[in-house]
């Protein structure tokens, strides 16, 4: 049985890869050896056996070559007298690679680089990690802990002990509004506190809001008010907080005096202040908004009159009435268009007329253009600046072309004076313009004819209108 037990062994060497120098091991001689070089390959495969030279009378040479039947199997169970011995146990697997010039590298750094054995991304145990060639512990931010996770990825890093990955401690606060419990940013809302400093409400100011702490309509002292989420003292002068019941002054009572809501309109006791009125703000409006210049005209001179408080000169216009006598046939006897008579506040002038055969006085050069020919008649408006008027003719025949021009001043047929020319070839429709005046003075309005083909003509009836929205109140015309 010692024999079965040394040729396991032998098997067990040879399965191994041999001796270190690469050779086989063979038994030759009786005994085995190492040295490829001193075996016999055997016949060639088509050499016929060697012929047995033995003598038939000789007696057989008994050699220990083991027979297969004599090799136990698989299924062969040894008798325990035939367990090897302590000293003939196999070794254990190598766990190193050749790796050429490092000789035998560890699983954990197989790599053979410069002589070195290097460890690659995937051959660290559990708990490191590959950096520089060297497997190093999971303590850091990207490789943390048992698992090496990555705390960076989930907004995290790597707790002081490199166990675990955390949100915050002293050295990693949490953002604006959260609180670091446990290494763990938590609302501040969520724990009951309040804004970014995670504040404790109560007293005057128990309520939370915009993440301060602010008062209640029922948490400020007597004589205070919530205001603004503040307690704010009540004034005797404070007509938000009037007086120790901290009354909101308003409507027919808007001013504070005394403790007590009051409406002030008086020339002794006027405006939010509630004070005497003299000097130049003589007079207290009606409505108690503080001591002015004037609040009706009687308070002003003959000359003048009130304006939002302050006296101011009465203004002055020319052409306050319309005269109309005059016929208006050629630029210099004009018919006269009243300011009142056109103030947009009463309506409108309206006036219908008619060109026909009342004569060409008006033409302007072909450079402008305006087409303008035959009859016209003409009107006049005064303006002061900032006024603004609105003109509108409208034929009342349909082979009727008409143009209308507005010229500033006086004279026509001017073209550095003519502030719009309006026509359209062979519409017939009405013509307007819209005018606002830069300073006083007077304009002179012109109804023309546009066209002078056989199927239209250059005169007729028409109807005109001259709206005035006036700068000033009255138009400045008693």
């Amino acid at each position: 049985m010692v024999r079965f037990g040394i040729l396991a062994l032998v098997l067990f060497i040879a399965a191994c890869g041999g001796n270190a120098g690469g050779e086989d091991l063979v038994y030759l001689d009786g005994g085995w050896q190492f040295g490829k070089d001193t075996i016999d390959d055997g016949p060639a495969p088509d050499a016929p056996p060697p012929a047995d030279t033995r003598d038939p009378g000789d007696t057989p040479v008994l050699d220990d070559t083991p027979r297969p039947e004599d090799i136990p199997g698989p299924d062969d169970t040894l008798n325990p007298d035939d367990t090897p011995a302590p000293e003939d146990t196999p070794p254990p697997p190598d766990t190193h690679f050749d790796t050429g010039p490092c000789g035998g590298c560890p699983a954990d750094h197989p790599n053979c680089v410069g002589g070195l054995c290097k460890c690659t991304p995937f051959s660290c145990t559990d708990g490191t990690y590959c950096a520089g060639g060297e497997c190093v512990p999971c303590t850091v931010d990207a490789h943390c802990g048992p698992d090496c996770v990555s705390c960076g990825s989930m907004g995290q890093f790597c707790g002081p002990d490199g166990t675990t990955c955390l949100d915050c401690d002293d050295g990693h606060p949490c953002p604006s509004s959260q609180s670091c419990i446990e290494n763990v940013c938590t609302s501040c809302e969520a724990l009951g506190f309040c804004g970014p400093d995670c504040l404790t409400c109560s007293g005057e100011t128990p309520d939370c809001s915009g993440g301060a702490c602010v008062c209640s309509g029922s948490s400020c002292p007597a004589e205070h008010a919530c205001d603004g989420g503040v307690c704010v003292p009540c004034t005797a002068s404070d007509p938000a907080h009037c007086g120790p019941s901290c009354l909101a002054c308003g409507g027919g009572t808007p001013h504070c005096q005394a403790g007590n809501c009051a409406l002030c309109n008086t020339a002794a006791s006027c405006g939010p202040a509630c004070q005497p009125c003299g000097g130049a703000l003589a007079y207290c409006p009606p409505d108690g908004t503080g001591c002015v210049e004037c609040f009706e005209d009687a308070h002003c001179g003959a000359l003048e009159h009130c304006d939002a408080g302050i006296c101011v000169p009465n203004c002055s216009a020319q052409g306050c009435v319309s005269d109309l006598s005059p016929a208006g046939k050629k630029c210099s006897n004009a018919k006269i268009v009243g300011r009142t008579a056109a103030d947009v506040s009463v309506g409108a002038f309206q006036f219908s007329g008619d060109t026909t055969d009342d004569g060409d006085d008006d033409n302007l050069p072909m450079s402008v253009d305006c087409w303008d020919a035959q009859d016209d008649n003409f009107y006049r408006i005064w303006l002061n600046a900032g006024d603004q008027v609105i003109l509108v003719a409208d034929p009342q025949e349909s082979d009727f072309q008409l143009s209308l021009k507005a010229y500033t001043g006086t004279s026509c047929g001017d073209k550095t004076k003519l502030i719009a020319c309006a026509w359209d070839e062979d519409d017939g429709d009405p013509e307007s313009i819209l005018h606002t005046a830069s300073q006083d003075g007077w304009i002179t309005i012109v109804v023309d004819g546009a066209s002078g083909f056989s199927d239209q003509f250059d005169w007729g009836h028409y109807d005109l209108a001259v709206t005035l929205i006036c700068a000033d109140a009255g138009c400045c015309c008693p």
